[in-house]
């Protein structure tokens, strides 16, 4: 027997489970890591601005600061609609900016292995801002890459 056959591997350590925010939009469900979630508010007033991405409603006042205001519908090329009494707001930041994002419904948080995601469907490979897709619970999720939303909501803005 040689060496490498006689000495077991050591075990490997069971990846950590990651948090996520389920949110819902339309009829579909997302989830959103959670660490980039900073608050989850009820609408509050939104100033619009002229000449704007169409992605991006205004600004709004959260706690004193002044942060925009993304349609996460418009963002993931998603059909207008929803529950208007569910609507909440998402605060997020990624890095040292902070964004507002619209969803229709704060459903849940899921801990989820590494691994539930594929970050090779049609729908991921063809959107920027969806990192995979994945079933959850029996229904279809996907995946929003919050970051790179963030990050390319900054360099339009």
């Amino acid at each position: 027997m040689t060496e490498e056959t006689a000495r077991p591997s050591p075990p490997l350590e069971p990846a950590a489970e990651q948090p996520y925010l389920v949110v819902a939009l339309g009829e579909e469900t997302f989830v959103i890591s959670l660490p980039f979630v900073v608050k989850i508010i009820n609408p509050v007033e939104i100033f619009s601005l002229p000449d704007t991405q169409d992605y991006l409603l205004g600004i709004v006042n959260y706690s004193g600061e002044i942060i925009p205001l993304v349609d996460l519908r418009r963002v993931l090329k998603l059909p207008a609609g929803g529950d208007s009494e569910r609507r909440k707001f998402l605060i997020c930041r990624h890095l040292e900016q902070k964004v507002a994002f619209t969803v229709d419904g704060v459903v849940d948080t899921w801990d989820l292995p590494p691994g539930t995601f594929a970050a090779d469907t049609t729908r991921a490979l063809e959107n920027d801002f969806i990192a995979g897709e994945g079933l959850v619970k029996g229904r279809p999720i996907g995946l929003i890459d919050i970051a790179t939303v963030i990050t390319t909501h900054q360099a339009k803005a």
